[in-house]
């Protein structure tokens, strides 16, 4: 009998998340989020991550991932920029409950962003560690429940 890949097991991000403030590590700076929502779909071999909800400041957050699964170049598109970066790429894992997407400036790391499906599969933990947008160090954690 065999068992399935884990890049063939449905994704355990798929659905709607919504940031949990209270749980959150989240500083206050103004290009941070306050609220926000993802919904994340699978299409075929990428998966799609629209964020939307309100920065520290006010401002609003509208954004559209476009992550291959496979690995490799992430395409954003919306406002505003959510990276400290000019290009973002996915890296693979073989847990199905695990992702990683390093945002690049010039072609070097400047920031990994970790996201965990908890065993429950009702929390995503999202962990950023590198620059923010402003070049400032960062070391944030958000944590998102399940809709």
């Amino acid at each position: 009998m065999s068992t399935p890949s884990a890049r063939s097991v449905i994704d355990p991000s798929v659905g709607t998340w919504k940031l949990n403030p209270d749980k959150s590590k989240i500083p206050n700076v103004p290009s941070f989020p306050k609220a926000i929502t993802l919904v994340i779909e699978e299409h075929g071999d990428v998966r799609e991550v629209k964020s939307t909800g309100t920065q520290i400041d006010g401002s609003p957050i509208s954004l559209r991932y476009t992550i291959p699964k496979q690995g490799g170049v992430v395409r954003i598109e919306g406002k505003p920029s959510p990276a400290a970066g000019d290009s973002a790429v996915f890296k693979p894992s073989d847990n199905p409950c695990v992702s990683e997407i390093a945002t690049l400036r010039n072609g070097k790391e400047v920031q990994t962003q970790r996201s965990v499906v908890s065993e429950d599969g009702n929390t995503l933990t999202v962990t950023t560690t590198g620059l923010d947008p402003e070049g400032r160090p960062t070391d944030r954690v958000a944590v998102l429940d399940k809709q």
